[in-house]
């Protein structure tokens, strides 16, 4: 039985292979990918957003982070599209050995400066939840971080 980091590694390959039929069959009939612009759901969208998504020749430049468990693996990769670095972010989860859910997310990164961890985001105002009752405005650098 696959193991979700070993469903991954199989993902990246089949990426950078250009196997449409490949990463397809790693799915579940029922799968939905959810991106930031889009939420895609069984294998007939599947198979309309990867081959659109593989006709850019992603190649994985760097695994920057993987964490898996017993059904989820979670990443964080550096992407080459064309002349364009992405960094990537997303999360797997599996059921039995293919793919049920998948959340992924690219975000451009200019100068190179994927390698070297410094991403930038604009999150704007984050509300945080201090009781059922009450909650309070907040800035991005004013949100608790737990270590």
């Amino acid at each position: 039985m696959s193991t979700p980091r070993e469903l991954f590694d199989r993902h990246v390959r089949l990426t950078e292979a250009g196997d449409l039929e490949g990463l397809l069959g790693q799915y579940h009939e029922d799968a939905v990918l959810l991106r930031f612009d889009r939420v895609v759901r069984g294998k007939d969208a599947l198979r309309e957003h990867y081959g659109a998504y593989l006709a850019a020749r992603p190649r994985f430049k760097e695994l920057l982070q993987v964490a898996d468990t017993e059904d989820l693996v979670s990443y964080q990769a550096v992407i080459e599209q064309g002349d364009e670095e992405h960094r990537a972010y997303g999360a797997i989860w599996t059921r039995g050995e293919r793919i049920a859910r998948h959340v992924s997310g690219l975000f451009p990164v200019a100068g190179g400066a994927a390698r070297k961890g410094a991403v930038t985001v604009d999150l704007g105002p984050v509300f945080a939840a201090c009781s059922r009752s009450d909650s309070k405005r907040m800035s991005p650098s004013s949100v608790p971080v737990s270590s």
